[in-house]
């Protein structure tokens, strides 16, 4: 069984990490320093308590890894339950979903979690569902006994569960992605040494604007959607998080790029979608369609539009046909970051949601009622202490802790799946 250490063994290129535990009221978590410590950006509301079949893209994902990263959810696949791709695909999934979409709106397209869902009180298009979402691919693990052991194929998403998804650094130095919008155009990748790689060809060009799910709260020229099917870009801009899609005032708008073989099962014949096609199969392939796209402000888009000079991409919300006409090519540029340039990133995030909450210190001292011969303490999925002095008992030291929201649990040492939690705030 191949096990990840919860700390200082995880593989050079990790940028960060997300922890979940999934109970009501559990914690979202972030790491930046490989599970040393965690800072919270969220709550669960409501746990996932199972998988459901997913859409079809899911199936070009490896199992055990995250199948598609958007602003409105991130959606875990398990597992191809028949081996087969695309539509006779059955996939396996469950999902992370932030605060707007815990009721689904009227017209959404997307992919419906259900109870499937681990429901958080994260805002839509921020922290959790922004800076910090994982790539598309990312490997998900479940924690057990302080190590990170891969999600198996047979998981389902049970009450108290600590999940944990590994955020790697792209394997090559790709500073952007580059589309000729015209049929017979080429999809680029571009190096940081100036060298270009032809991805695939253009067989169907874009030019028009589409109504799609949660680009409410994207932002113009930002990244919505990425996984084994599609890129989505928005072109509405961001609006309250009080604002409900689909209501008598259109809020959405953007595109999509997606791969041809893809396109052709679903029968996606929208003058919105730029269709490319390569010598091999695409879907589910980095660096278009998995581990390069990310949700992060520095993962932008541009446009030309007739002449040489890239530009914003046009603001235009609502389905427009010919509203994008005039683009003749389309930049994705890619972020050069690490866990440095994250760090003031995540201080924001925590100290923001912090400030939403009515946070009342509780303590720093567990004590449990586990009827048990051996306790083992862990704070933030790291072991703390082991004891066998009733009454078990343990205090955590809070100039160990950054500011907020931390977890403590106390667990039967012969029998893991016997817990308790508690959660404390450190000012």
């Amino acid at each position: 069984m191949f096990v990840l250490c919860s700390s200082g063994c995880g593989a050079d290129s990790e940028i960060y990490r997300i922890r979940v535990r999934n109970s009501k009221g559990g914690l979202v978590q972030v790491s930046l320093d490989k599970g040393e410590t965690w800072t919270a950006v969220g709550r669960v509301l409501s746990p996932s308590i199972g998988c459901k079949i997913g859409f079809p893209a899911a199936t070009y994902t490896d199992d055990g890894c995250v199948a598609a990263t958007a602003v409105h959810g991130i959606r875990i696949k398990v597992r191809n339950t028949n081996g087969k791709f695309g539509k006779a695909g059955d996939p396996q999934i469950f999902s992370i979903a932030p605060k707007e979409f815990s009721v689904i709106p009227k017209g959404f397209g997307g992919h419906i979690p259900g109870t499937t869902a681990i429901q958080t009180d994260i805002h839509t298009g921020v922290s959790l569902f922004r800076e910090f979402a994982p790539y598309s691919g990312s490997k998900v693990y479940l924690e057990s006994d302080g190590n990170l052991i891969p999600i198996a194929k047979n998981y389902s998403p049970k009450d108290k569960d600590a999940l944990v998804i590994v955020v790697n650094r792209p394997e090559k130095n790709i500073t952007a992605l580059e589309f000729d919008n015209k049929v017979g155009g080429k999809a680029l990748a571009v190096y940081d040494d100036g060298r270009e790689e032809v991805l695939a060809d253009v067989v169907r060009a874009m030019s028009s604007a589409g109504r799609y799910d949660a680009t409410t709260f994207t932002g113009v020229g930002l990244i919505n959607t990425n996984h084994g099917g599609v890129i989505t870009i928005s072109t509405a801009p961001v609006c309250p998080f009080n604002t409900v899609e689909g209501g008598p005032v259109e809020t959405r708008g953007g595109f999509m790029i997606q791969p041809y073989d893809h396109v052709m099962e679903q029968r996606e014949f929208k003058t919105q979608v730029m269709v490319l096609r390569g010598l091999k199969k695409l879907e589910g392939t980095s660096p278009l369609f998995g581990k390069y796209i990310s949700l992060h402000p520095d993962c932008f888009a541009q446009v030309k539009r007739g002449r040489d000079e890239w530009e914003p991409v046009p603001q235009r919300v609502g389905k427009l046909e010919g509203a994008l006409a005039d683009v003749t090519a389309v930049r994705i540029n890619l972020p050069d970051w690490d866990e440095i340039d994250l760090a003031p990133v995540l201080e924001r995030s925590a100290a923001a949601y912090n400030r939403e909450k009515k946070a009342v210190p509780t303590g720093t001292t567990m004590r449990s009622s586990l009827r048990c011969d051996t306790v083992v303490f862990y704070v933030d999925g790291k072991r703390a202490t082991i004891t066998n002095a009733a009454p078990f008992e343990f205090t955590a030291d809070k100039g160990d802790l950054a500011p907020g929201y931390h977890e403590i649990v106390a667990e039967n040492a012969d029998d893991a799946s016997v817990r308790e939690i508690k959660y404390i705030f450190v000012k």
